[in-house]
């Protein structure tokens, strides 16, 4: 019930603003625009955003996460998925910035803010989502395809677009679906995961009940790849999902945790940063793999690629998640002596999550 007020008071806030940009009554070809939010806590999220197009206010999952989060006790995530003509030029307004369950969470918690605008033409039935990074040393937001080609400038955190597609961005390797798995942000839609990854093995329902203070989640199991976590939307008597909440990595055993520590050495930034968003979602991560990751932030913690520092800063995130003593001394290390203030704000901020007794981790030097 009280899910259910929260929601009626944010479409009521958001009367004023709307969904999608495109004329009423619109038969042309479409193309598809979602959000994205990565979640930090129980209670505070990343959001990127489309504030506005062509000037004119839409909703966004930002504040739509944060009306539906009142009086919840924790941040209830909404995604947003926008038709657009297909092959017109539109004028976007992006914004990253920090989300919150409520607004005293904001008074302990760091905020960060990116915001921009960009020219946008979108291609007919393709799939795009706004992304970015937010931090002290590196915020910047961007659109990018469904395989991860960036369609429009990277605007900085000073409002200021540092790079100019004078010409089409070079495509991306085509992905096979363990990659593409690996991409899946929280706020996609239901259409563009399924795009990506086909239809699911099988669908389950977590639904809650009035006693809980949870939201009712859609299941989507992928065999060998892992499972999606969707919010979910009641028509009649069914569950729909919506757009994406949590991803977990399925990994098949022993062989599958030696193979992807083993391939940490010959995976890019990119790559790196992608497989850590997923695992950081997770409930459980091994100890063989906490262990790889660890040791990865540590040869890289000097590296100047300030993408791979990006990417180790999620890795650090992921181990700081276990909340396992077994990494303490070695994110004390890689602080000390890590020349990157980013990496050593992550590697402070993951150390103060580790309350689990585990024996001691040994860094290779």
């Amino acid at each position: 019930m009280k899910l259910l007020i929260s929601t009626l008071c944010a479409i009521l806030l958001f009367g004023c603003q709307s969904t999608s940009p495109l004329p009423k009554g619109f038969q042309g070809a479409t193309a598809s625009l979602d959000d994205s939010f990565s979640h930090l806590s129980h209670h505070s999220g990343h959001f990127f955003i489309a504030s506005k197009i062509d000037g004119k206010p839409m909703v966004n999952s930002a504040e739509f996460s944060e009306s539906s989060s009142f009086n919840q006790g924790h941040l209830v995530v909404r995604g947003i998925s926008r038709p657009l003509e297909a092959g017109k030029n539109y004028q976007l307004t992006l914004i990253g910035r920090t989300a919150h369950s409520a607004p005293i969470v904001g008074v302990f918690a760091d905020s960060f803010y990116v915001s921009g605008d960009v020219s946008f033409t979108p291609k007919a039935n393709e799939f795009y989502t706004v992304v970015g990074t937010l931090g002290e040393d590196n915020s910047q937001i961007w659109i990018e395809d469904l395989h991860g080609n960036r369609v429009t400038d990277v605007i900085d955190k000073s409002g200021k677009s540092t790079r100019t597609l004078t010409e089409p961005a070079a495509p991306a390797p085509a992905k096979d679906k363990k990659a593409l798995f690996t991409t899946i942000r929280g706020g996609e839609s239901t259409a563009q995961v399924i795009k990506k990854l086909g239809e699911p093995a099988s669908i389950d329902v977590n639904e809650a009940n009035i006693f809980s203070n949870r939201q009712t989640k859609v299941i989507y199991h992928y065999p060998e790849l892992g499972l999606i976590q969707f919010e979910a939307t009641k028509s009649k008597k069914n569950w729909y999902a919506n757009s994406v909440i949590k991803v977990e990595v399925a990994l098949q055993g022993k062989e599958d945790i030696a193979k992807l520590s083993n391939d940490l050495d010959g995976m890019g930034a990119v790559e790196i940063r992608d497989m850590a968003r997923a695992f950081a979602q997770q409930s459980e991560v091994s100890n063989e793999l906490l262990d790889s990751f660890t040791q990865k932030v540590w040869d890289e913690r000097n590296t100047a690629d300030a993408q791979m520092i990006d990417a180790v800063a999620w890795l650090c995130t992921v181990v700081g998640n276990s909340g396992n003593l077994r990494y303490e001394q070695a994110l004390n290390e890689i602080a000390t002596d890590t020349q990157s203030p980013k990496l050593k704000k992550y590697a402070v901020k993951a150390k103060s999550k580790l309350t689990k007794v585990g024996m001691g981790f040994e860094l290779q030097r």
